[in-house]
């Protein structure tokens, strides 16, 4: 017997709404049931969404210090709440919305297909721990700028904005496969232009680069152990274990949403844990961009 399907609206103030939306309408997880626009709609449509007994989930496509206070009104109304873009960026911010999924209730997630992307390659990874990583990321987004924004709680330069957009994913997606940083040293950023080194608490020490001012896409990450490596490069990843290397496609974007979608709404219907659209999961994500954005 096949389960009824569930629904999910999406709520936000940005330019990507429409994308959002047409993301959650294509995916066999989720029936989509309403789009509010908090900008235009104002607070009496708020209110009726967070009211609808007919809505299980909310994409929640906005930004802001208010962000918790809408994840808080969404969850205690018995809806699923998933955070696009930005993550929670502040230590402060992550915690709150931590220690109101562990009160019970829906769960809360953030859209990480990133996370997705590698899906079986940190069950791949070796039992002794990388030894070495490094991160390149080249991108320039004039078209995007509308997206930067959403970064100023971390700086009020646009160019920074724009540099640690096209790294965080990146960072995240290392901090899923090497553990928790335990130190972060940065310079540079302030121009669009950064790097860093990050030493993990299993001893892994991490370099990268980011900038946002070259035409040249580039995203790379290479990570060597004792006999083994994890290699993203050109859309394709290689993970070597013990002299053998399997080399296969990265899965598409969009399959790796849909993904994340029925994480989630698996995770709605027998009250299960997110894996990777997990909030905790955040943490380390957290921890650098807190030091990027010194």
């Amino acid at each position: 017997m096949s389960q009824p399907t569930l629904s999910a609206a999406v709520a936000g103030t940005w330019s990507t709404l429409s994308e959002t939306a047409h993301m959650v309408e294509a995916s066999s997880a989720f029936g989509l049931a309403d789009v509010v626009d908090l900008e235009r709609s104002g607070d009496r449509a708020w209110q009726g969404l967070v009211a609808s007994p007919g809505v299980d989930l909310v994409v929640l496509d906005a930004a802001g210090d208010d962000r918790p206070e809408l994840v808080r009104q969404l969850h205690e109304a018995g809806k699923a709440v998933l955070l696009t873009e930005p993550f929670p960026m502040a230590a402060g911010e992550l915690e709150e919305l931590i220690r109101l999924q562990a009160a019970g209730g829906r769960p809360i997630g953030v859209l990480a297909p990133h996370r997705a992307l590698l899906h079986g390659a940190e069950t791949a990874s070796p039992a002794t721990p990388f030894a070495y990583g490094v991160l390149e990321v080249s991108d320039c987004r004039p078209v995007e700028a509308h997206r930067w924004a959403r970064w100023a709680p971390l700086t009020s330069n646009p160019e920074t904005q724009a540099a640690l957009r096209a790294v965080a994913f990146h960072l995240d997606l290392a901090c899923q496969l090497l553990g928790a940083p335990e130190t972060v040293c940065v310079s540079g950023f302030d121009d669009g232009t950064g790097v860093g080194i990050v030493n993990f608490a299993r001893g892994c020490r991490f370099v990268f680069a980011v900038t946002s001012r070259s035409a040249n896409h580039v995203e790379r990450l290479d990570l060597l152990g004792a006999g083994s490596r994890i290699r993203v490069a050109d859309g394709r990843v290689s993970l070597e274990q013990d002299f053998v290397v399997r080399t296969a496609e990265l899965p598409s974007l969009i399959s790796a949403r849909e993904l994340l979608l029925h994480e989630m709404a698996d995770a709605i219907r027998t009250v299960g844990r997110l894996r990777y659209g997990s909030l905790a999961a955040g943490r380390g994500l957290a921890k650098i961009l807190g030091e990027l954005g010194k």
